[in-house]
């Protein structure tokens, strides 16, 4: 009894929300871009050429490594003709590739900028790093461990380079 009063009070309630005016729909598709179109547009080869090209640079948002021009995906199906509308329109290579990116971001170009190959080869680097800092660390403890033990036995170890320059000046080696 209680949830169907609770149910009618829900209704009656959404029944007296006051209704708004319809919202106006933005009709220039190409506000978002910001800068006008650089190029005038071009014929319908040059924008099917230049479509396919831009299409085959970014990335399906749905499919994992595919290019637009490959997937068959609605959303790259609707990203190639979003495509096609702002080549035949008149915009760059560029400015298509940029509207893209201010979208979905870096993720959206198969091939990334040659400024991210530092993040590509960083887990090498610091490889390399951690490899150096561990082989000093054994050369340090070698070493520690060497004359430790010369100073326990309370005799040099047996240096030849050593010997052999004494025995070139003619001195002796001393025992310490």
């Amino acid at each position: 009894m209680i949830a169907l009063w609770l149910l009618l009070a829900g209704t009656a309630v959404a029944q007296d929300q006051p209704t708004l005016p319809p919202v106006a729909v933005e009709e220039d598709i190409f506000a978002g871009i910001g800068a006008p179109p650089f190029l005038e547009p071009p014929t319908p080869e040059v924008v099917e050429a230049r479509t396919e090209e831009l299409a085959k640079i970014l990335r399906c948002p749905v499919c994992q490594g595919l290019s637009v021009a490959d997937s068959r995906e609605n959303a790259s199906l609707a990203m190639k003709s979003r495509i096609e509308e702002m080549v035949a329109a008149g915009y760059s290579d560029e400015q298509v590739v940029d509207y893209f990116v201010d979208r979905y971001g870096e993720w959206v170009l198969l091939k990334p900028d040659s400024r991210h190959w530092v993040v590509w080869l960083s887990p090498f680097i610091a490889g390399g790093i951690g490899f150096g800092v561990v082989v000093l660390a054994i050369r340090r403890q070698r070493l520690v461990v060497q004359t430790t033990t010369e100073a326990v036995s309370g005799q040099a170890s047996p240096d030849p380079y050593r010997a052999r320059i004494l025995a070139e000046l003619g001195e002796e080696e001393m025992d310490l």
